[in-house]
């Protein structure tokens, strides 16, 4: 029964607008809450109330000091209630809950600042998605808890407790209560279960969003008797839903899907930075693209800079840690996302955090989505950031896009003075591109004498062995191929006093080790896949040469990295290379048919001239500090944002009408849609040709299975009508 206290809360006479989620926890003392309502006050959605319903063991010191913290947070309620179990307990809060939405959370955990923003997000407009959650992780073992909403066994095996999750309160209201018999989670075990039951769906986000103290099994109380009594009741009375799914996904995108415009919520958050910074990227990979980005939050944070990123294309993101050093507002759109709200949620942050200048770096979809951005935020500067071009990839890769674009960008910023020639060249606007150098930490990546020696003991080369190194993904555009044929050139030169290392990984590791091995050098060439910074920064140590064969370039990262660590770089003639290399410091080698001997000649001439080799790396040492230290690219870009602030004052740039605007990101989305479904054919037709039976050269394989082929076909099929009489 509830106390007359509740029946006088304020909740009652409350006149102003009810929050979007009412957060449900049942406390039991005090440092739960200090610890919960810390991270609840740290969430970018703002608009929630948190209901507290004091567990039957708490004191009433801790009903005191919850309500001495409530009289200046007005979003905190606390239901003093006599009740004898917990499903009782959450059937009060659900009664005197006010949101659209309800949280459950539990009192040890520790949600992410964006947990309820994506969860919410992720359901909202989605009817087929009733509930959602995220993934977490153990606060002490760090393991992480990826559980999510599978199969009904697992459940109905044991239960495994869900940490944090939000439901519709209308999902909530047409399940009903929580069973008032159930205690102890059971109550919360007996609810997943009924909604299984009623075929309700939830959708887990695959991203680590808490942090959780207890067990996420409640079998660890298997001599508690009450546990045992409810567990046995709860497997008894749904055995029957043995097999179901609980588990929803983001729904497939249908043709020309509308853009919604309209706005989830308002959600205005405060803004104390100097400026806020959209940073919108594909991923957050191991590269020069991204590690040149982490170097922009580092060091324009301390210029009064805060940040917000969106990633737009579906990836693991193994470098999200680093860029999380920076900032916690981070948006991996795909996991939480239909592809169709990509624009409106972009918008949304803008809105939402104030956001004054959006830059983007290597994001097609982000160029595309352009015109709708802003017509829908006419307010906000819009910058790029480009590194190289590549004419085999959309006819020159981002730097082409910037030039499509400039007029709808209010600077273009190139990471070196080759690529702003190459787009004034194609037809841009000389006056609305800026350079801005990447640079290198010079603090961080310097030489390192006392680790030569132990380094050479553990790779066991002598101090006389020349040790070079390439460092960088194992792609098409790397030609890591060629390091094995400068081996076999050296090799047949006489000389054999060298060691070559390769660092990195990615898809031509099967090419460049069927190399080696045709080549007969794998006595001069290793391989050791990629490598976390510390132990790169050693092998570097130990390197005389950095050798780096690419197709293109803007300005290598991994040549500044070189560089900076006293070693000599030995590279293509491509891009802005030249700007960063000077005869003095190392070797730039033209493409062309006497490329790969002048690799083999240069890199001779330094094996047999060790002391000219140690010069040459003291002088790229020196270049480097002297004109290209990584504080001067947080100076750089502030004024090149500045300058744009102020070109968008001066001379703004075309805004669309806001239909319009629409109209091409609804194009945009739409052809994102049909890559991903061509991706997913190639990736069948592929799987199909290893799984087909040797067919006569005049036939197509894939004949050979003609059930997988009328399958693939099918999909073609779906993929293709909506164009049909285009």
């Amino acid at each position: 029964m509830i106390s007359s206290e509740v029946a006088q809360s304020p909740m009652q006479v409350l006149i102003d607008p009810p929050p979007i989620v009412s957060v449900i926890t049942i406390l039991a003392n005090q440092n739960t809450f200090d610890v919960l309502l810390g991270h609840l006050r740290l969430q970018s959605l703002a608009s929630w109330e948190w209901l507290i319903v004091l567990d039957a063991d708490a004191d009433a010191d801790l009903l005191a000091y919850i309500r001495l913290i409530s009289n200046s947070e007005a979003r905190i309620h606390v239901l003093h209630a006599s009740y004898a179990t917990h499903g009782q307990a959450r059937n009060v809060a659900c009664a005197q809950a006010r949101g659209r939405f309800l949280a459950y959370v539990e009192a040890d955990i520790e949600p992410a600042s964006t947990w309820l923003e994506k969860c919410l997000w992720a359901i909202a407009d989605n009817q087929s998605i009733e509930f959602s959650n995220a993934y977490s992780m153990h606060a002490d073992s760090h393991q992480p808890y990826t559980y999510g909403f599978g199969t009904t066994d697992a459940l109905l095996d044991d239960d495994v407790i869900l940490p944090a999750v939000l439901i519709r309160a209308d999902t909530h209201r047409r399940l009903g209560q929580f069973d008032p018999n159930l205690s102890c989670g059971s109550e919360l075990w007996d609810y997943w279960l009924r909604l299984a039951a009623i075929h309700a769906y939830g959708y887990t986000i695959p991203e680590i969003l808490s942090c959780h103290k207890r067990v996420v099994q409640r079998s660890a109380l298997v001599d508690n008797d009450i546990f045992v009594r409810d567990r046995t009741h709860i497997q008894v009375t749904y055995s029957y839903l043995a097999g179901r799914s609980l588990q929803a996904r983001l729904p497939d995108p249908l043709p020309f899907e509308e853009v919604r415009e309209e706005l989830l919520v308002s959600n205005i958050l405060p803004r104390s930075a100097r400026r806020h910074v959209l940073l919108v990227i594909p991923w957050m990979v191991i590269g020069g693209a991204d590690r040149v980005n982490i170097d922009l939050l580092q060091y324009l944070r301390p210029l009064g800079y805060s940040f917000t990123i969106v990633t737009t294309l579906p990836y693991s993101n193994p470098w999200i840690a680093k860029f999380q050093e920076y900032t916690s507002d981070i948006f991996c759109l795909n996991q939480f996302l239909h592809i169709w709200d990509y624009p409106r949620f972009i918008t949304y942050l803008i809105h939402s955090r104030q956001i004054d200048t959006v830059l983007l770096s290597n994001s097609y979809l982000g160029y595309q989505l352009l015109p709708y951005l802003r017509s829908h935020s006419p307010d906000a500067v819009f910058m790029d950031y480009v590194h190289a071009e590549d004419e085999r990839w959309r006819n020159g890769g981002y730097p082409r896009c910037g030039i499509a674009y400039q007029e709808m960008l209010d600077l273009n910023v190139t990471s070196n003075a080759y690529i702003k020639a190459w787009m004034v060249a194609r037809g841009a606007d000389a006056s609305r591109i800026a350079v801005c150098h990447t640079n290198i930490d010079t603090q961080l990546w310097f030489p390192r004498p006392e680790e030569r020696g132990p380094v050479r003991q553990m790779l066991d080369l002598p101090e006389t062995t020349t040790l070079i190194t390439f460092v960088g993904r194992l792609a098409p555009e790397k030609r890591p191929y060629m390091l094995a044929q400068i081996v076999r050139g050296l090799l047949d030169s006489g000389r054999d006093r060298f060691m070559l290392l390769v660092i990195g990984d990615g898809p031509e590791r099967i090419k460049l080790d069927q190399t080696i091995d045709s080549l007969n050098v794998s006595s001069h060439i290793r391989v050791l896949g990629g490598l976390q910074e510390d132990a790169l920064r050693q092998i570097m140590a130990a390197s005389d040469m950095f050798c780096l064969p690419s197709l293109k370039e803007g300005i290598s990262v991994a040549i500044y990295e070189a560089m900076a660590m006293g070693v000599v770089p030995i590279g293509a003639l491509v891009g802005g290379q030249a700007e960063l290399v000077t005869p003095e410091c190392g070797v730039l080698i033209a493409h062309g048919d006497a490329e790969l001997s002048t690799y083999i000649e240069s890199i001779g001439r330094l094996i047999d001239d060790a002391a000219v080799c140690e010069h040459m790396g003291m002088t790229a040492r020196q270049r480097v500090v002297e004109h290209f230290r990584i504080d001067l690219i947080g100076e750089r870009m502030n004024a090149l944002i500045d300058q744009a602030h102020a070109l968008s004052q001066s001379d703004p740039r075309l805004v669309l009408p806001k239909r319009l605007g629409r109209e091409i990101a609804t194009q945009a989305i739409e052809l994102l849609r049909l890559e991903g479904a061509l991706d997913s054919l190639w990736s069948e037709r592929e799987r199909l040709r290893q799984m087909s039976s040797p067919s006569p050269p005049s036939m197509p394989v894939i004949i050979s299975s003609p059930p997988l082929f009328r399958r693939l076909l099918n999909r073609v099929k779906r993929v293709i009508e909506p164009w049909r009489g285009r």
